[in-house]
């Protein structure tokens, strides 16, 4: 009888499984779209009692290479690299990154290798897609289009006094004249810390 049981519930629940991984996967792929992506979001970060908000230009060549802009600083992936741009000191700051780590980059860029949806939400429009990230007890909410799957909104927690939400602006592809392109080291007050 226990057997049966649990085959009429993994019967019922495989097929649910399965698609909340489809719906990470579906917008894993369209944010490594041919071409890259370019979009534009309102940021707000709390920390404690600190809060912070701005406007975010960011551009996703591949999972590799991407370049995340606001009015202060401007933070450029290449690969194992990582580029910061102080745009008011004129100083670019040349570290390593640490694979192991994880960041709203990885979300932001469609790397969902360790989330683990929780639950997805489908209304007229949109689908409100709850993961939970175990290694490092983070926890959130993707907003998606339900018709082309594009984020509209993300909320990432990181604790009950952390957490950072962005409003998507505008999603689209990458135009020719790429912000990745534009930031180089010519002209910047270069400080390498990698070893």
């Amino acid at each position: 009888m226990k057997l049966k049981a649990i085959f009429v519930y993994l019967i019922l629940c495989l097929p649910i499984i399965g698609k909340e991984a489809a719906i990470l996967d579906s917008l894993a792929q369209l944010m490594h779209s041919p071409g890259g992506i370019r979009m534009s979001f309102f940021i707000k970060q709390v920390q404690l009692e600190d809060e912070w908000t701005d406007r975010v230009v960011m551009e996703i060549v591949n999972s590799d290479r991407f370049i995340f802009e606001t009015p202060q600083q401007v933070v450029k992936i290449d690969s194992n690299v990582v580029y910061t741009y102080n745009l008011e000191s004129q100083q670019v700051i040349i570290d390593s990154l640490i694979k192991e780590d994880f960041s709203l980059y990885d979300i932001l860029t469609g790397n969902f290798d360790r989330i683990e949806v929780t639950d997805v939400e489908i209304t007229d429009s949109t689908r409100a897609i709850d993961f939970h990230i175990a290694d490092m007890d983070y926890s959130g909410t993707i907003w998606v289009t339900k018709k082309n799957m594009r984020p509209t909104r993300i909320v990432l927690d990181y604790n009950e006094d952390s957490s950072v939400e962005l409003l998507v602006e505008s999603f689209g592809g990458l135009p020719d004249d790429r912000l990745f392109d534009q930031y180089r080291l010519e002209g910047w007050e270069v400080i390498d810390l990698r070893e």
